[in-house]
């Protein structure tokens, strides 16, 4: 896997943009000025994508623990029983026992993670995939492309929107 075209959740937003409809955990000001850092969630079947993002993130000083599961029924098991409260997930889509959408289905009925943003990683640039993700409500969608430089600006926009609360 290398790097990442990001999608926008609407045609007419900026990339690395979505949507969240959800007030955030802490304020802006408290996240920044107290030295937030992130715990994400990294729902990836590949061991190579999954070895890659998890790299990215560690080395990524906004991001505090880095949570990871290969099979995402195990996922959202752990997340249904409060093993781990991530603020964000990056979920992949093509996986084969369980697909992200049905993944994203299963999640948003634990009450307490709806408010959780869910970005979207993926092979697919598909308008089909695009506009399932835009019907499934996910904050963002990124394809995954060749280069390294690309995916690793990516995986950063993301976590500088998470962490300015910047979605809208």
């Amino acid at each position: 896997m290398a790097a990442v075209a990001v999608h926008a959740m609407e045609p007419q937003e900026t990339p690395y943009s979505a949507r969240i409809t959800a007030a955030p955990s802490k304020s802006v000001a408290c996240r920044a000025e107290a030295g937030w850092h992130a715990n994400i969630l990294v729902v990836d079947d590949d061991e190579a994508d999954m070895t890659l993002i998890k790299h990215l993130l560690v080395h990524n000083p906004r991001v505090g623990t880095v949570f990871s599961n290969t099979a995402p029924e195990s996922a959202l098991d752990q997340l249904a029983r409060h093993e781990y409260w991530p603020d964000l997930i990056l979920l992949d889509v093509r996986m084969p026992r369980m697909n992200g959408f049905r993944f994203l289905e299963a999640l948003r009925k634990i009450p307490k993670m709806k408010p959780i943003p869910v970005v979207l990683l993926t092979t697919s640039n598909l308008e089909g995939d695009m506009q399932r993700a835009r019907e499934a409500d996910v904050s963002g969608y990124v394809v995954k492309q060749e280069s390294y430089e690309q995916f690793r600006m990516a995986i950063d926009g993301v976590i500088s929107r998470l962490v300015d609360w910047d979605w809208n």
